[in-house]
């Protein structure tokens, strides 16, 4: 059991003072108790606030990050596909271990992974299916961020089930080698509390209704409570390719035929309709949204205020990684909704800020189905200790720090950084970010040639 001390922590209920915060060896916490005495404790150096979870995270896109500017969506795709299309496994962890490092200096201590690149370069399997999946566990480990491993399941290539193209051989699966390769997964990291494994649908366009069921009713076999992230009307052009197909649009037709509950994140959902907006907020899943991807695709902007207002549930995600920063995905959130509504004021409250970082920390614990984004007993010591010596946080307090966070500082104040119990940042550094630079640094360099 380790003791630390907070003068001020951020606690389910708000902000409270003097905070005692007992941590099992396993990485749990024990309990919580406000108002406490220091005795023996070790003092936290700052305001604390839980690690941020990160609910949708594509981390090979990060190595081309800002290479691919300047022209349309269908071309961003096809030249980042082809810039990585020769990774290979050590490749795969080196890449994913400085985009998770990045992430861990911005306070993420959790990491949704989106994982497609399944096979080699040419589509030719591995001796383990799960070879490549390994390598993303394994340099969230190097690191130390907590992962939900998300298997993607790409079977079609468009709506009504038409077949997938060559280019897309490495991603392609059936349902039941998607199956084999979350089942390899479940047994070799059931007892890891850092690791969760769910499944990913890609979207409707990738797999048939048939797919959808097969895999949705086979994940729960592993793990009733797997969860399962599906993309879904992320483009103007996918909802009218929907409606063409079925004559529903794809979160009206995927609320009315697949069990869409608490378990469920809805990634992107950018263009739904009033009646979706509503009946989303309603089905206890969380729609995930990854606003600077969304905006750097020309994709637009997740209807906040209605949703938010309809009692939804929300995550956010770094998406294809161009930045690792979720405050920054708040901003730019927040800000979006007021340059197209021409109004201040969009979330409820005198403190948007706050309100958008409690939303993501309950909404992205949810889509990752882990007990974090809490500093609360039962729930993983995953703690963000915010650097109070830094001018943007002078004399910020409560909720204003919140604000500030996301609203006002160029670079983030965050001092140190835990994940399950154990001091991952200490003074802004990594033990082995060195390393993890330098592995990187080969890793990439095929890809910027």
């Amino acid at each position: 059991m380790t003791d630390y001390f907070a003068e001020h922590a951020l606690l389910p209920r708000g902000w409270s003072e003097n905070v005692r915060i007992e941590i099992d060896d396993d990485g749990t916490i024990a309990s919580v108790t406000a108002g406490a005495l220091v005795k023996d404790a070790t003092m936290l150096p700052g305001p604390v606030i839980p690690g941020l979870p990160n609910a949708h995270s594509r981390s090979p896109l990060g190595a081309t990050a800002g290479l691919i500017e300047g022209t349309d969506r269908t071309v961003i795709e096809r030249e980042t596909y082809r810039r990585l299309e020769r990774i290979g496994p050590d490749a795969m962890q080196a890449i994913a271990a400085r985009i998770y490092l990045d992430m861990l200096r911005s306070g993420i201590t959790a990491v949704g992974e989106f994982h497609m690149w399944h096979h080699a370069h040419d589509g030719e399997r591995f001796d383990d299916p799960a070879e490549m999946a390994h390598r993303l566990i394994q340099a969230a480990r190097q690191v130390g961020i907590g992962i939900t491993l998300l298997p993607v399941l790409l079977a079609c290539g468009e709506f009504g089930a038409a077949a997938a193209g060559s280019d897309t051989r490495r991603f392609q699966n059936t349902p039941d080698e998607i199956l084999d390769i979350c089942a390899r997964l479940h047994a070799a990291y059931k007892t890891d509390p850092q690791t969760r494994v769910g499944v990913a649908p890609f979207s409707l366009t990738t797999v048939s209704p048939e797919m959808l069921a097969s895999v949705v009713a086979g994940i729960q076999t592993l793990d009733p409570m797997s969860p399962i992230h599906l993309t879904a009307a992320a483009t103007a052009s996918d909802v009218e390719a929907c409606r063409r197909w079925s004559g529903a649009r794809p979160v009206e037709w995927l609320l009315s035929h697949a069990p869409v509950d608490g378990r469920w994140c809805i990634l992107h959902a950018t263009h739904l309709s009033a009646a979706e907006t509503a009946t989303l907020a309603a089905s206890d899943a969380v729609a995930g949204v990854c606003p600077s991807s969304e905006a750097s695709l020309g994709d637009g902007l997740f209807a906040l205020a209605p949703y938010l207002a309809a009692g939804g549930k929300l995550a956010v995600g770094s998406g294809r990684n161009l930045r690792t920063d979720l405050l920054e995905e708040l901003r730019w959130l927040e800000w979006g909704q007021r340059a197209s509504r021409l109004s201040r004021g969009v979330t409820a409250s005198g403190h948007p800020g706050a309100d958008l970082v409690l939303a993501l920390l309950e909404g992205g614990s949810q889509a990752l189905g882990r007990p974090i984004g809490r500093i609360a007993k039962a729930h993983r010591a995953d703690l963000v200790v915010l650097d109070d010596t830094d001018p943007a946080l002078a004399r910020r307090k409560g909720n204003g720090i919140l604000d500030t966070l996301v609203f006002a500082t160029p670079e983030r104040p965050i001092r140190h950084v835990m994940v399950g119990g154990d001091w991952v940042i200490r003074d802004r550094r990594h033990d082995a970010e060195e390393a993890i630079l330098s592995a990187f640094d080969r890793a990439v360099a095929p890809v910027l040639a």
